[in-house]
């Protein structure tokens, strides 16, 4: 039986020629963080430049000052979703996995 992923390191998971660990799993949670540090530094700047541009016009200002945050919130549910989608194709994988053991370990049995 191989070991899971939780029970095998980072570096140990990264030089895995075989690839029976798999190191997405044990990075979604960083790049999850790092996308919504990124999204909330580009709507910083978004709405800054829609202060800005308030100046020059009132309308255009307004307009990036209301819909920055409405934009950075579709972006953060899609990188959500995406990254919900990349675990469940993991879990099928580790589930497929136990399933055709308990079905090899039944039949060795039999």
């Amino acid at each position: 039986m191989q070991k899971s992923n939780l029970s095998t390191g980072f570096f140990a998971s990264l030089f895995d020629i075989s690839f029976s660990n798999f190191v997405t799993s044990q990075l979604i949670s960083l790049l999850y963080i790092l996308a919504m540090i990124f999204i909330g530094i580009a709507t910083l700047f978004g709405m800054g430049a829609g202060f800005f541009k308030l100046i020059h016009d009132f309308w255009g200002g307004m307009f990036m000052i209301i819909f920055t945050p409405l934009i950075a919130l579709i972006y953060l549910v899609i990188v959500r979703i995406s990254l919900e989608l990349v675990i469940v194709i993991f879990k099928i994988a580790d589930n497929t996995k136990e399933m055709v053991e308990s079905q090899r370990a039944m039949v060795k049995e039999d």
